[in-house]
């Protein structure tokens, strides 16, 4: 679905007589649904991979343009878990210093930079693969979105859910924010299920930025 066919659909739902200024500030309230989904919406359908290179743990490794937060990292030794940065440079081994990793097959983000620890030395440089959830994209940037193309329901309901502030006292805004709430558990619901199908883990989904 194009930029400006999706802005027609939402329109459909919106138009009355008196509407004219909430049709005209439709693309900020695209925007701001948008910034909803970046924060609630974390499926496997918004996944991506990247092969990255590791050096030595002192290294940072820049994360994709896209990035927005991991799901797991692979490499020669398997999976790789995840430390928070005090956890990954407080942990020191039997003699290192501070800040010397001391677990082995982990990895942290720091800002937009990946380090990892784990790999023997006669294995560097190696390559490692990210998996990881990309940004909702800038719909009328790119003109393209996975979430207007597989989750029309739930992207139409997070922009109307932002139209109260210009239609008050309209009955039709509290069945905009149940149906976004609907929409977004039954999207998550559905992802549960055919990750489970696989046979694959559950894994934590990490939030932020």
């Amino acid at each position: 679905m194009l930029y400006a066919e999706f802005k027609a659909y939402v329109s459909s739902f919106l138009w009355r007589e008196g509407d004219a200024v909430l049709l005209a500030a439709l693309d900020p309230l695209i925007r701001m649904a948008e910034a909803g989904l970046q924060r609630d919406l974390k499926v496997q359908d918004g996944q991506a991979t990247a092969l990255l290179t590791f050096v030595d743990s002192a290294t940072p490794i820049l994360l994709p343009d896209d990035y927005r937060s991991p799901d797991r990292l692979l490499g020669p030794g398997g999976d790789y878990e995840y430390k928070t940065p005090g956890q990954f440079w407080g942990d020191t081994t039997a003699g290192g210093g501070v800040g010397t990793p001391a677990q082995t097959g982990t990895f942290t983000i720091i800002a937009r930079n990946l380090y990892i620890s784990g790999y023997p030395s006669a294995m560097t440089p190696a390559e490692v693969r990210l998996v990881y959830y990309r940004s909702v994209p800038g719909f009328a940037v790119t003109d393209a979105s996975w979430i207007a193309d597989l989750h029309l329901d739930l992207f139409t309901y997070a922009t109307l859910q932002h139209a109260g502030r210009f239609v008050r006292d309209d009955d039709r805004v509290p069945g905009w924010v149940e149906g976004y709430t609907a929409a977004l558990a039954s999207a998550i619901g559905e992802d549960t299920i055919n990750r489970t199908a696989r046979g694959a883990p559950l894994r934590i989904r990490f939030g932020g930025r």
